[in-house]
């Protein structure tokens, strides 16, 4: 006697579909826009006001690839750690060679300011600049322009690990630069306080 299963679900749609950086390569547009990155926080004058702690800020910025996006965060930061909550959106149009797909993603999280530690044990060196390696999870829309069905709109949780690097330019104004795993991979903008 045999036993078969029937399987009644659609197949689910790979990670490869959903990321492109999922069983590729890194490109040279990929390296190359992370070391412009790096490069150019690196080369920014610090100024002697801490990040630390103090009122709550909004991150504004735009993201790149695989397509064109926005970030919109909310955070908290304080001496070594943030709490945050952030809003992604990102889009690969078709007419500019992407696949015409959106992804629009909510999620709350945290961070560790790994140079807001050394500063509490006493490295004055790093004041006006943060390192935070955090995650977020929530859940994520991803899409294909003109398709309506259910199974081609897949919602799902995510989860994220991000870096973000932050520099302060002046009293109130802190530029960041963001790599995490949800669409748009590459993230860079403005800290404004509230």
């Amino acid at each position: 006697m045999s036993v078969r299963l029937i399987d009644d679900h659609p197949p689910r749609r790979s990670l490869k579909r959903i990321s492109p950086l999922i069983g590729r390569p890194a490109n040279c547009s990929f390296l190359a826009g992370l070391t412009l990155l790096l490069i150019g926080l690196v080369s920014v004058p610090s100024r002697a006001v801490a990040q630390d702690a103090g009122a709550p800020r909004v991150q504004l910025g735009l993201g790149v690839l695989p397509g064109v996006g926005a970030q919109a965060a909310y955070i908290m930061p304080r001496g070594f750690y943030t709490f945050e909550s952030v809003l992604l959106v990102d889009g690969a149009p078709s007419f500019a060679g992407g696949e015409g797909s959106v992804q629009v993603a909510g999620g709350v999280g945290g961070a560790i300011r790994v140079l807001g530690i050394l500063r509490t044990l006493g490295s004055p060196g790093y004041v006006g600049r943060n390192i935070d390696v955090g995650l977020r999870f929530g859940p994520s829309l991803f899409f294909t322009v003109g398709e309506s069905s259910r199974d081609e709109n897949p919602f799902s949780l995510f989860l994220e690990p991000f870096v973000r690097a932050t520099s302060d330019f002046g009293a109130d104004r802190i530029f960041f630069a963001e790599i995490g795993i949800q669409r748009p991979f590459l993230r860079g903008g403005i800290w404004i306080d509230l």
